[in-house]
């Protein structure tokens, strides 16, 4: 099975409606501005399964503000948040609360936020910490984007475009070939794979975007130019040959599960961004087009089954929502110039609004995150208006 019904619900197919969408976006963001408390930052969610204040960049405060700093500079709502004032009092808070072990963390920790506040400040001294944590960082062994190496090299390749800054190249290609050096040939999968470090004794081999494969490899192509050509001619080789190997394929759709040996240890069918074809595909997007016949193949069998599937039961989120699915099929858009992907994003954008409004009433609150919650629901509104395509924080920060 390519994946379990009962995590999906019927698609609404509701026209779409730019007015609604714009709506959408204003509600979301005039709750969080209404909700942020300058020392808790912003309730939990009842469904997220967390304790404390949350600081990072994937569920907690430090995306929330990047998410309506990024609104607001767009001119999808009007800015009257203080984002420089927010983020410093939650890299404080961090500082004063989480434990060391957080701070070579991308989406958990210390570059996350640091991130932000270089976004929303540009200060010089932010820059620097941010340097030192990815040079020093001791947890990159994990090679996933949320705790390793990975998350380290994104971090520089942000940094390398906004400040054109030299000790970024190279800090981002010295992370690439750390992860190019354990990325191994495995006979068992007939490619190439790394194995990742988490809170399992042994290691294990993810496929999906947040914690295996298709993260890392994505972080290898936003540095692929930098290589030499035969260094890059192998990465694309590489790459499709794990996209081939690892699919799953029945008739017209296929799917990835969230690790290679999902046969053998029955993993779960999963269809959303984190695990599964969305993400898996998504984070991939940027691999040549036409290059390979059988990705190329590959693309629209996940796409096609990630529709087939429907929303998430989860609601509209990004991480492990419908909004999270809907960017494939803008990606697909971009890559494909076929209308029919911009039109199934639109439509999965009009669901995601239903659930939005369905999920705040139930609760009587907004879920205040961005890969987890509405304000990254509202950046892929935000995209399905503009006709862009890209995961926050992943592909542009």
């Amino acid at each position: 099975m390519l994946y379990y019904p009962e995590r999906h619900e019927s698609l609404s197919r509701t026209a779409w409606d730019e007015g609604a969408a714009r709506d959408a976006i204003a509600a979301i963001a005039a709750d969080a501005h209404d909700r942020y408390d300058s020392e808790q930052f912003w309730p939990l969610h009842p469904r997220e399964d967390a304790r404390g204040v949350l600081k990072g960049l994937w569920f907690g405060a430090a995306g929330a503000i990047w998410a309506l700093a990024y609104l607001a500079e767009c001119g999808a709502i009007s800015s009257r948040f203080d984002c420089a004032d927010a983020i410093a009092r939650v890299h404080s808070k961090f500082l004063a609360e989480d434990p060391r072990g957080y701070s070579g963390s991308l989406l958990m920790g210390e570059i996350g936020i640091l991130l932000v506040r270089w976004r929303c400040t540009r200060a010089p001294d932010v820059s620097d910490r941010l340097f030192q944590l990815i040079e020093n960082n001791a947890e990159q062994a994990t090679d996933e984007l949320m705790w390793g190496a990975p998350g380290a090299a994104l971090a520089a390749s942000f940094m390398w475009e906004d400040s054109g800054e030299e000790r970024w190249r190279l800090a981002l290609l010295r992370k690439v070939d750390e992860l190019w050096s354990r990325w191994k040939y495995r006979p068992e999968y007939d490619c190439h794979l790394w194995k990742q470090r988490l809170c399992q004794p042994e290691p294990r081999i993810f496929l999906g975007p947040v914690h295996g494969f298709s993260g890392n490899a994505f972080v290898m192509m936003r540095a692929a130019s930098m290589l030499a050509e035969d260094r890059q001619t192998e990465l694309y080789d590489r790459i499709a040959r794990v996209i081939e190997k690892t699919a799953h394929v029945e008739g017209e759709y296929a799917n990835w599960f969230p690790r290679a040996d999902a046969l053998e240890h029955s993993s779960p069918s999963l269809v959303q961004w984190c695990h599964g074809a969305p993400g898996t595909l998504g984070a991939l997007a940027a691999f040549p087009k036409d290059r390979d016949s059988v990705t190329e193949s590959l693309f629209a069998a996940g796409a096609e089954l990630t529709f087939a599937a429907g929303p998430l039961t989860k609601g509209p989120n990004l991480c492990h929502g419908t909004g999270g699915n809907g960017i494939l099929f803008l990606k697909l858009y971009r890559r494909t110039g076929d209308v029919r992907w911009l039109q199934r994003a639109r439509t999965f954008a009009m669901h995601g609004i239903e659930q939005y409004q369905r999920m705040n009433a139930q609760y009587g609150q907004g879920w205040y995150s961005l890969w987890t919650g509405d304000l990254g629901f509202a950046v892929y509104l935000w995209n399905c208006i503009t006709m862009q395509s890209g995961f926050p924080t992943m592909d542009f920060f």
